[in-house]
């Protein structure tokens, strides 16, 4: 008897000590994109990067969910719900409740609870950053980018943005290991920022030549595996969109351009271009997301674009009726300028 009593209270021990290392993240998403909600972690052992899933919960008809990752210490996650994701701070015995709207993702994110605090602060550093680097790049837009000028203006933001986060680090101690790692990596934006400022300008001279000349009427291959060729879809505005299945702001705009094809798709070809990627996951993507034109380049096929200077996705072209260049670095189809375009069938 005196043994089971012992067994017991051992087992209650033990439970009561899983529980504390538990959290839990009640939530519900408005206009969810996916099924179910994700927290997983990267971590890096003998030279390989791995992500491991902390928890993972389906929504319900309502887009509720609940997750209860178990920790050992204070944790940085990735919250994803499918198309979008973003960081999370996690300790154990955390009890939040998270909201949030994907039309607006970050913009409506909001925690409450044991733990929101720290996970708020997180939301208000990325929104700041954002606007104010969104802000800037648009500078890149003028004919000639003054980068004197930009440079001032991001070390007086990024002087002020420091600050800000020494501020949540001494309200905050679960803030303090994480403001660390946040300090350390506004060093090297500020380096970072510059060098693609640099690269954008170069870039976008050599890519702004090229308009208002004939279209690279490059080929490939369709879902049959037939060859197709770009001037196919000669006689209206052409919309390319250049992706890859293993490339995230591919995926997250397929939405928008999913709509934009259905509600211009007489007047507009829109051409689905998969790249960099193996072929059959490219079939199996685009078969399911069901892009009406489609495009596979193999790794042979690619240097046929190279004078578009394709380095990074996702990216779209228009080509106007007569198959000659209008755009060669043309806004994504989230942004609502695409539409600008399509008057010139």
């Amino acid at each position: 008897m005196l043994k089971h009593a012992f067994a017991l209270i051992f087992t209650m021990i033990l439970c009561g000590l899983k529980a504390q290392d538990a959290a839990e993240i009640r939530g519900v998403i408005s206009n969810p994109t996916g099924e179910k909600v994700t927290l997983s972690k990267v971590e890096f052992a003998n030279g390989k990067r791995t992500v491991r899933i902390l928890d993972s919960a389906a929504l319900d008809s309502q887009g509720r969910f609940v997750l209860r990752p178990v920790l050992d210490k204070l944790t940085t996650a990735n919250f994803s719900d499918g198309n979008e994701v973003f960081e999370i701070l996690l300790a154990p015995g955390d009890d939040m409740e998270m909201s949030l709207n994907t039309r607006y993702f970050d913009e409506t994110l909001d925690f409450q609870g044991k733990g929101a605090e720290k996970n708020n602060a997180l939301v208000s550093l990325y929104l700041i950053d954002e606007a104010f680097t969104t802000q800037l790049l648009s500078q890149l837009d003028l004919e000639e980018p003054d980068t004197t000028k930009m440079f001032l203006a991001y070390e007086k933001h990024s002087e002020s943005f420091s600050a800000l986060i020494r501020d949540y680090m001494e309200a905050l101690p679960d803030f303090a290991a994480h403001g660390e790692k946040k300090l350390e990596l506004e060093e090297r934006k500020a380096v970072q920022l510059k060098n693609y400022v640099r690269n954008e300008i170069v870039f976008r001279k050599k890519i702004r030549a090229l308009e208002g000349k004939q279209a690279i009427d490059f080929k490939g291959v369709n879902l049959d595996g037939d060859t197709v060729r770009l001037s196919e879809y000669k006689g209206k505005t052409i919309v390319v969109d250049f992706w890859a299945t293993w490339c995230g702001p591919c995926k997250a705009e397929f939405p928008a351009y999913k709509e934009l094809e259905e509600e211009y798709g007489e007047d507009v070809h829109f051409v689905s271009v998969g790249v960099f990627c193996d072929q059959k996951a490219w079939h199996k993507m685009a078969t399911d997301e069901g892009f009406g034109n489609n495009m596979y380049l193999s790794k042979a096929l690619e240097p046929q674009i190279g004078e578009y200077l394709v380095n990074f996705i996702p990216r779209y072209l228009v080509i106007d009726k007569d198959f000659k260049l209008l755009d060669a670095h043309a806004p994504r189809p989230s942004s609502g300028e695409l539409q600008a375009f399509f008057g010139n069938n």
